[in-house]
């Protein structure tokens, strides 16, 4: 069963169709935001990847591929990055809601939220 892959399939979608939407645009800043993303994932795939080893959880093979690195399926690691990308992505949309006129098309604008998002995550 691939239960789990589905669930992130699900959770990516909305992130990736707002990517290219005209006032986000933050695919063009994609290595801040891959970078930003990459810090946070690792400190809570560490610390996922201990509490797997000590057995304080655990995943269910019926729900996953069986894909394991480190103790723990291929989708827990992709769930990491995608959850975080979808507190950026929904930051940011919430923003341009609360404020329309905001764009984060002018250079000085670009890179510090999604950064300043991402860490918020931790």
């Amino acid at each position: 069963m691939f239960l789990y892959l589905l669930l992130n399939l699900g959770v990516i979608s909305i992130p990736l169709l707002y990517s290219f939407e005209k006032k986000m645009r933050f695919i063009k800043d994609y290595k801040v935001v891959f970078l930003s993303l990459t810090i946070v994932s690792t400190v809570f795939l560490i610390w996922d990847a201990i509490f797997t080893a000590n057995g304080v959880w655990g995943f269910n093979s019926s729900y996953h591929l069986n894909i394991l690195l480190f103790g723990m399926p291929f989708e827990e690691w992709m769930f990491f990055f995608f959850a975080f990308l979808m507190q950026v992505s929904l930051s940011i949309i919430l923003l341009l809601i609360l404020n329309p006129t905001c764009s984060f098309q002018k250079k000085q604008q670009s890179s510090l939220p999604f950064f300043l998002v991402c860490f918020y995550c931790l």
